[in-house]
């Protein structure tokens, strides 16, 4: 079954949301503590090809349909981070067609990012997932289907959000 550009929307909303869950802390650490910074890549790899509409009955084209839903998980993520003494951001990495996610994914590992929602293809996917400095990195998989990806080819800081 395809996937709509609305379901990936809500996903990547969805695994950013789940992100600010992953930090939260108890009670009482969260008095110690003044200010958890949690910060997310959005990273996706521009295509030629435009994805099919969200209905046929009514089509609109959403340039920006994963990072909106990232956006949207943030801003969730941030009402309760008030409370809770957190602060998320977004950063976008929106990689040319003819250019290398790896390695862009390389210089953000490198700045210390260490949360990503990859709106990426099985094959950019794993190409960020393999990279030795991301072995303590989680990446939330919000885009590729391949079964493969939850079998055989199964990475263990790979999350699957659909």
């Amino acid at each position: 079954m395809a996937r709509t550009g609305l379901d990936r929307l809500c996903l990547c909303a969805v695994a950013a949301a789940g992100i600010g869950l992953g930090g939260a802390a108890t009670p009482a650490a969260a008095q110690q503590q003044e200010q958890l910074a949690v910060s997310i890549v959005y990273v996706t790899h521009e295509e030629g090809a435009k994805l099919p509409p969200l209905s046929l009955l009514e089509p609109r084209e959403l340039p920006d349909e994963g990072l909106a839903g990232a956006t949207l998980g943030i801003e969730d993520n941030q009402t309760t981070g008030r409370f809770l003494g957190h602060d998320y951001t977004l950063t976008e990495l929106i990689v040319p067609e003819d250019g290398d996610v790896a390695a862009a994914v390389e210089e953000q590992l490198a700045a210390g990012a260490r949360f990503f929602v990859a709106d990426l293809l099985a094959e950019d996917l794993l190409a960020i997932a393999d990279l030795p400095e991301a072995a303590d990195a989680i990446i939330f998989n919000s885009r590729a289907q391949d079964d493969v990806l939850r079998t055989d080819e199964c990475r263990a800081n790979v999350f699957h959000t659909m």
